[in-house]
């Protein structure tokens, strides 16, 4: 600690120098002297002790010794006494070495009395290891003193060839005096706690165990290998004796004579126990043994698992409540209390053959299980037998027996499907229809997971006899498929009732008839013709029967829908399960009343086939007519009005025809029916709401006449007669070749006709009421189309641009009837008029117009959002005058400043937004200019005029060096710094009143920003010399200040608060240097980024680094460390510290720099100090009080500290 002179300031020398001395005196008296223990690094270190190092919390024992740790460590020598002058020492490890003498007492009553732990050897320690006192742990020596009184004890000596001992006695004695004879000594480390181990007791009773052992023969009773040390005699023979009785009660003993042996029941076949010997499991499986059940089984306490299946034991199970409960068991039916599908005292049965079990369900569903009671041959007498063999139930054969399973309900349902089979022909078609495996996968069969029967699909099987009424019994059946066969009778409501069940069946067996509700959901028919002539004579209210003797229509239908072979769904093939037949043919019917009420006979429209597939016919899902589109086919005849019978016919369309007749209201009067007809059938006109959603004219002409005298208020029967404009659009609009959409190859299906041939009405009286008719603008397609125009989704115009055309003539007003308009933009015309209320007033349009024609002028809200100017000049002479309050009609009478500014703004050659190739259609004017003339001002006002004259341009001033704009063109940025400009603050920059940042800094204006510009809420950046507030007065006018470069009044201001003056030259050397350096801003490297950090507190910080610079200046550093204070923050000055977040000074260390001159003074002006070292110097004069008196840890030399100034 004293090598390299810099001593540390919290070190407890005088405690640690005696701790020292102690632990060398120790080292010299006991065989450490010769090891390389003590050296010359702190004592902490070495080897063995460790010492208190809580450098967070300073305590008290700082680096004094805490534990010495010299157990098993060879240690030898005289016990050291002085150990006891360690006044902190809490842990004394001593034990496992060669120490002579006893634990000094000085130390035993610091054990005793304070906290200190003393683990040694009993050879050391006072007390034994069973008694409280000097030391805390004893730990046993060999030869034991502590062994050898307990031997003596309790054998009378601890000589172990003593005559007094016995030969017996002799071998205890050598037993007992081993240590390590005895675990609890084994680790000697790990002692049981003495409080709670009985090592006195301990030791007794493992002598007298030692003599039991040494005095008898128990050495050698293991030599018998089967002789157990431990055994249950009493209940292995018990249940040796129940087995016993199985054996004898049963025939086991003439089936496995080996069984029963002489070895251990615990290995007997089927017998397993556990650790105890007791018999857990008893597995007596398909020994075929007979007897009586065995009664002695709950003698076998511990028996969880009893298999006896397949066996010919006597009916009756113990039925011991404890057998039953804690078993698991496995039995033949005939054993067991419980049937099969019961929860009982067995928890798996094997059924038997004949099965009690299987006879009490045969008995219950044929009313009998005797099968000789049934007639030989009958359906119950084939189905009785196969039922009661038990061979036939896959579930009951050995390998595949589930432990869980629905017997009864699946031996009922079983039943039923055995009476189908023996009931009908299926035997003969299908002889492995019933088969011994689950019903479940039989052909036809479906059931759900609870094995019950779902489906009985027994289609085309052609089978003979009575219909099964036993399906009744099939309570979760919900498809049942039977046609295809010869079954007798009807179905029986038992089936019919069932909920939900779907059947299709044969007309021979189902009570109602095809196409009705009622049982049946599918009827097959063996004769469709009696059907047919019902369906036809209802449908057509006629007499089907002989169709010959109708008239030629009604005979045609008849004829075409009383023969099945026109219709597929009755070919053999193509015979569908289920089908809507009813609703299918009652269409079929009106389909073919429209083939042959019309000509569309001779097309050969009509087929077989399903009509959902005819020509322009389209069906849904449940095969009902929704659409029928019969168009352009030229057919005659009379419009079909049946067709209103076609009850989901959505769209019909059968324009393009010679059909007479007018649509029915039936028709028309469908739900959202869309109908497109001629206009010979429709009883509503084209574009007009009613039956037709579309309507095709023959001629157009009449409906075109209509519309236009309609529009124009004129009569369009003669267009000859009419004035030029009306005369043109007259002609034009009548002609339905001049619009595409009456063209043959182009007659839309739907079309907005009325509202667009009205719309092009208003754009042809545009066209032929100004020269843009020479344009050859219009024509006859669609005028969505046309140049300028766009239309939405339902043809109406939204937008109209006929910009730069140059047309001549009157502003059209008629665009008021254009109902969706939203964009007009006629600028670059000449036309004459002003835009009308009715255009101006539309809901949303945004209108670009000339000045001749927009109602409002440029820049101002009104009518047009954009207006262009054919001459600027008027507007500019108002604009500027208007803003610089002066005439700016001549400027050359105006005074300089205002003439420059004149001339300038009021010459549109100097705007962009007035060129003929950049005219904008929508622009802010007057805002835009209102902004710009601020701009010009300030280029004519200051030096800008003269040092930057290419500053201003034509171009957008937002373009401009150091300016910025939004998006709506407002000027939102000026940033002119570090130009050098001169001249007055512009003041009038504040009427920028989207102006968000201020930038002037850098520059030589003069005045102080005013009031009004610092009430802006606005970033302003400027120099020292405008600015109202100083750089330590963050938050006032200015956000930024820059200092000047030549003569900071800032500087001088902190030079003249610090030193009384901040003229230099009257200062002496020291002061005058001070001054000097501080007042150049070269020398302060954070006014050389600008903006300047806003984290420094600027006066305090120049404050202390003026002290620190006196320092500099008034000692020798100046002249032996010329780079000390330099031009960097002076927190990174050598031996400067800091706090972060202040910048402000915390520390100083001057030491060992061999400084002359006076002690400074000025140090305590540096308030936040927490520590100075100012030793290693030879400075003059004490630590003045001022400095002393600070809350600071101050390191000096002798000669500079006072009395307790000094740490």
């Amino acid at each position: 600690i004293f090598i390299d002179g810099f001593y540390p300031d919290d070190f407890p020398y005088y405690d640690w120098l005696d701790e020292r001395i102690i632990l060398l005196r120790m080292s010299a008296l006991t065989s450490l002297k010769d090891e390389p223990w003590a050296s010359t690094a702190d004592h902490c270190s070495w080897d063995h002790v460790i010492c208190e190092e809580d450098w967070e919390n300073k305590t008290d024992s700082l680096h004094l010794v805490r534990e010495l740790e010299f157990n098993h460590t060879s240690w030898s020598g005289t016990f050291f006494d002085e150990i006891s002058s360690l006044s902190k020492l809490k842990v004394l490890r001593t034990n496992g070495n060669s120490l002579e003498g006893e634990v000094p007492s000085q130390l035993c009553s610091s054990s005793i009395n304070t906290d200190l732990r003393i683990i040694g050897d009993e050879d050391n320690c006072p007390n034994i290891l069973t008694e409280s006192g000097c030391c805390d742990e004893v730990k046993l020596t060999i030869p034991s003193a502590y062994l050898a009184g307990r031997v003596e004890k309790e054998l009378g000596s601890a000589d172990c060839l003593s005559e007094v001992l016995n030969t017996s006695d002799k071998e205890v004695c050598g037993f007992m005096l081993q240590k390590n004879n005895h675990y609890v000594f084994q680790d000697d480390y790990l002692y049981p706690d003495r409080e709670e181990f009985p090592f006195d007791m301990w030791l007794k009773e493992r002598s007298v165990l030692a003599q039991i052992y040494y005095g008898t023969s128990l050495q050698s009773v293991f030599d018998d290998d089967q002789y157990p040390d431990s055994f249950p005699y009493e209940s292995w023979l018990e249940e040796r004796v129940a087995l016993g009785q199985i054996y004898y009660g049963t025939s086991l003993q003439s089936v496995d004579g080996e069984w029963l042996n002489t070895g251990d029941h615990c290995a007997w076949s089927g017998v397993t126990c556990n650790e105890n010997y007791s018999v857990t499991q008893l597995a007596l499986n398909n020994l075929d043994i007979t007897g009586p059940y065995p009664n002695t089984l709950d003698k076998l306490t511990s028996l969880t698992t009893l298999s006896t299946i397949g066996n010919n034991l006597s009916p009756g199970l113990v039925s011991d409540n404890d057998i039953c409960t804690d078993t698991a068991i496995a039995a033949d039916e005939t054993n067991c209390p419980n049937a099969v599908d019961e929860t009982g005292c067995c928890d798996a049965i094997r059924m038997t053959s004949p099965s009690p079990y299987i006879d009490a369900i045969v008995e219950r569903e044929l009313s009998s299980a005797d099968c000789s009671t049934f007639p030989e041959g009958s359906r119950d007498s084939g189905t009785c037998t196969f039922m009661r063999n038990k061979s036939n139930h896959y579930v009951f054969d050995d390998d595949q027996y589930p432990d869980s399973f629905p017997y009864e309900s699946w031996l009922e349902e079983r039943v039923a499907l055995g009476q189908i089979y023996y009931g009908t022909s299926l035997q003969s078609v299908d002889g492995e229809w019933l088969n011994t495996g689950d019903h479940c996968a039989w052909s036809g069969v479906t059931c759900n997971a609870e094995k019950k029967v779902t489906t009985v699909v027994i289609e085309d099987f052609g089978i003979e006899g009575t219909f099964p009424q036993s399906l009744s019994k099939l309570t979760e059946l919900t498809t049942l498929t039977t046609d295809g066969n010869s079954l007798a009778g009807t179905i029986s409501d038992g089936v019919c009732n069932k909920n939900n069940i779907q059947i299709v069946g044969d007309e021979t067996n189902c009570p109602n008839n095809v196409g009705t509700d009622g049982c049946c959901a599918a009827v097959r028919l063996t004769d469709p013709s009696p059907y047919l002539i019902n369906l036809v004579s209802s449908e057509m209210n006629i007499d089907a029967s002989d169709c010959s003797l109708l008239p030629d229509l009604e005979r045609n239908v008849c004829n075409f829908m009383k023969d099945d072979e026109n219709h597929y769904v009755f070919g053999d093939d193509q015979y569908p399960d289920s089908f809507p037949y009813e609703s299918w043919l009652k269409e079929r019917v009106v389909l073919a009343e429209m083939n042959f009420g019309t000509t569309l006979s001779s097309n050969s429209w009509i087929n077989t086939g399903d009509h959902c597939a005819w020509s322009g016919i389209t069906c849904n899902a449940e095969k009902k007519v929704t659409t029928v589109v019969i168009e352009d086919f030229g057919i005659e005849g009379i419009f079909p009005q049946s067709l209103s019978k076609l009850s989901e016919l959505t769209t019909l369309t059968t324009d393009g025809n010679s059909l007479a007749g007018t649509i029915s209201d039936g028709v028309c009067n469908k739900n959202n029916i869309q109908i497109v007809g001629d206009e010979t059938n429709c009883p509503n006109n084209v574009g007009t709401d009613g039956c037709c959603a579309a309507v095709r004219l023959t001629d157009p002409s009449p409906y075109l006449i209509n519309l236009v005298s309609s529009e124009m208020n004129i009569d369009a029967s003669d267009c000859s007669l009419l004035p030029d404009l009306e005369r043109n659009v007259c002609n034009f609009m009548k002609d339905d070749e001049n619009h595409y959409v009456f063209g043959d190859d182009q007659y839309p299906d739907s079309f907005p006709y009325e509202s667009w041939l009205k719309e092009r009405v208003v754009l042809a009286e545009m066209n032929f009421g100004t020269t843009l008719s020479s344009n050859s603008w219009i024509n006859t397609g669609d005028h969505c189309a046309w140049s300028g125009i766009t239309c939405n989704a339902e043809k109406k115009v939204t937008t109209v641009v006929i910009e730069d055309f140059g047309i001549e003539g009157t502003f059209p007003q008629s665009l008021s009837k254009l109902t969706e308009l939203t964009t007009l933009t006629t600028d670059g015309n000449s036309l004459a008029g002003t835009i009308s209320d009715g255009v101006c007033n539309k809901n949303n349009i945004q209108i670009v117009g000339d000045e001749t024609n927009c109602p409002n002028n440029v820049g101002t809200d009104g009518c047009c959002a954009a207006v262009r100017l054919t001459d600027p000049s008027p507007y500019l002479i108002n604009l500027v005058s208007s803003e610089m309050n002066i005439d700016a009609s001549d400027c050359s009478l105006l005074p300089d400043l205002e003439r420059n500014v004149c001339n300038f703004m009021k010459d549109d050659e100097n705007h962009y937004v007035f060129g003929d190739d950049q005219y904008p259609d929508s622009f802010p004017y007057e805002s835009w200019l209102k902004d710009r003339l601020i701009l010009v001002r300030m280029f004519y006002d200051t030096s800008m005029f003269n040092d930057y004259p290419n500053w201003i341009s034509a171009l957008d001033h937002c373009s401009w060096n150091g300016v910025e704009c939004s998006d709506d063109h407002r000027i939102t940025l000026v940033t002119l710094e570090d130009i050098g400009i001169n001249g007055d603050y512009p003041e009038y920059l504040i009427n920028l009143d989207a102006m968000t940042t201020l930038a002037l800094s850098g520059n030589n204006l003069s005045g102080i920003i005013s009031d009004d510009v610092c009430s802006r809420n606005m970033y302003v950046s400027s120099d020292e010399s405008n600015c109202p507030n100083t750089i330590s007065s963050p938050g006032g006018c200015c956000d930024a200040i820059k200092l000047s470069s030549v003569e900071s009044s800032y500087l001088d201001g902190i030079v003249d608060n610090e030193l009384g003056n901040s003229n230099c030259s009257t200062f002496g050397e020291v002061e005058g240097k001070v001054c000097f350096w501080i007042e150049t801003i070269e020398n302060h490297d954070v006014f050389a980024s600008y903006p300047y950090d806003t984290n420094i507190p600027y006066d305090i910080w120049m404050m202390e680094r003026l002290v620190l610079t006196q320092i500099y200046f008034g000692t020798t550093m100046a002249s032996s460390y010329p780079d000390w204070a330099n031009s960097s923050n002076h927190c990174e000055w050598n031996g400067v510290t800091c706090e972060f977040s202040e910048n402000r000074v915390t520390g100083l260390d001057l030491s060992n720099l061999g400084l002359n001159g006076s002690y400074p003074e000025p140090i305590y002006k540096l308030s936040k100090l927490t520590t100075l070292n100012t030793s290693g110097n030879y400075l003059t004069g004490s630590v003045p009080n001022s400095v002393c008196a600070m809350d600071t840890t101050i390191t000096g030399d002798q000669s500079n500290c006072p009395a307790g100034c000094c740490a």
